[in-house]
Formats: C-alpha cells, structure tokens, sequence
C-alpha cells in the first residue's frame, strides 16, 4: 500500500487549519515539498493538472473528488457547524472552485461533523437520500458527482468500518 496526493493534501489542510495559515499557500507548499515522492507506475503521486494549478499554469475549476477526499479534518475539529462551513468553503475554493466540488465536500463534511457530534445515522440517510445510490463504474472517473454516490452508498449500507471497506473494494472489477 502508499499513500496518495489526497493523503499529502489532507494533511496540508490540517496545517494550514490548526495553524490558522491560508489553504492555498499551504495546498501548494506540501505539493512542492512531496511532488518528487513517487509510487510504482506512476512519476510523482500529484497528478499533471493539479501540479499545473500549483504553478499558476491552470485555473482552479477542478471538479475532481479530491475535494471531498482531503477535507475530513476541518469538520472533526470544527467547534460549530458554521465555522465548519465556512472553514470547507475557504480549504476547497483555492484547488476546486466549482459548483460540484464545494457542494460535495460540504455534503462530506456535513456528515462527519453530524456523526462526531451524535446525530444518528438514520437522519442522515433522510437527509442525503437523494445522493445515496450505487452507479457502476464503467471507466475510470475521479470527479465528486459520479463517485459521491457510491461512496455514501458504501458508508450507510455498511455495518461497520470493514464492512465499508469490502463495499468499496467491490466497485473495483
């Protein structure tokens, strides 16, 4: 196993959160730092397109699931539900200004602040219904709407953390 350019870019949004430092300065420091770091395959763990982004080479309309997949620390250590809005607003505008992406990453965080904070699983699935379907995969997409689903599907249809973990690695075929 390794770890991905979300795994880096998580902990570069915890950083710049916990130290109160702006989240694009910080999204591109640890791309810079770890942009060498490499995995069998592949020429460096960021992608082509982020790296671009990074050296004010590409816009920041990504529409890519990273935004939902780096922004689980805020809503953890988040004291309120607005703070945690605004907070994955500011983390997910500097790389993913869509649309697609803040919504996403918002609807994310909104069930793992709720989950910390003892709202039952149940009121979510009401709450997220609409978003709770299984689509298969029938070629590689790495954008928020078409793997959203799938992953709340996996989260709420799962009995606990290995039961997830086996929906998951079902999608793959």
């Amino acid at each position: 196993s390794y770890y991905t350019d979300d795994t880096i870019l998580t902990i570069a949004l915890l950083d710049a959160y916990l130290n109160k430092k702006n989240y694009e300065e910080k999204l591109k420091e640890y791309a810079f730092k770890y942009e060498k770091q490499t995995h069998k395959g592949f020429d460096t763990v960021f992608s082509k397109g982020y790296m671009r982004w990074c050296r004010n080479l590409r816009d920041n309309k990504s529409t890519g699931n990273g935004a939902m997949m780096r922004i689980s620390s805020i809503p953890f250590l988040s004291q309120s539900r607005d703070e945690m809005e605004e907070e994955v607003v500011k983390a997910t505008v500097p790389s993913h200004n869509t649309e697609e992406a803040i919504e996403s990453a918002l609807i994310i965080s909104d069930i793992i602040y709720s989950l910390k904070n003892g709202v039952p699983k149940e009121e979510l699935i009401a709450k997220y219904k609409k978003y709770i379907n299984y689509h298969d995969f029938t070629s590689f997409n790495a954008t928020c709407y078409k793997t959203l689903n799938n992953c709340l599907y996996a989260l709420f249809n799962s009995t606990d953390y290995e039961d997830a973990i086996k929906t998951v690695i079902s999608y793959i075929s």
